[in-house]
């Protein structure tokens, strides 16, 4: 299922999901920010965010645009619908943008 992902600032998406998956223990934002830069090219332009082993932890998932499948992050946390757990908790923080509905 796509689990929308817009309006939250990807360094905190990733920490959060990261630190969702075995062995759950915290991935730091600044972590998270770090991993984002990896995937930048010389230029300045960033590569797709797309995360398969990250912190020795694998994630499988790609949080490149709007949207994310939680299917392959879903079996790697061991917990059905855990992805949208996490963004749940995130958008207490980072509430969906005022002219969008969530969906």
């Amino acid at each position: 299922m796509l689990i929308n992902i817009r309006g939250i600032p990807k360094p905190e998406l990733l920490a959060a999901l990261v630190s969702a998956v075995p062995p759950r223990t915290p991935f730091t934002l600044e972590e998270a920010t770090q991993a984002i830069e990896e995937k930048r090219l010389e230029n300045g332009a960033l590569r797709p965010l797309w995360f398969d082993i990250i912190g020795g932890r694998e994630v499988y998932v790609n949080i490149t645009g709007d949207h994310a499948d939680d299917e392959m992050f879903d079996r790697f946390a061991q917990k059905p619908r855990a992805m949208n757990a996490v963004v749940g908790e995130l958008r207490k923080r980072f509430p969906f943008p005022a002219e969008e509905e969530p969906g």
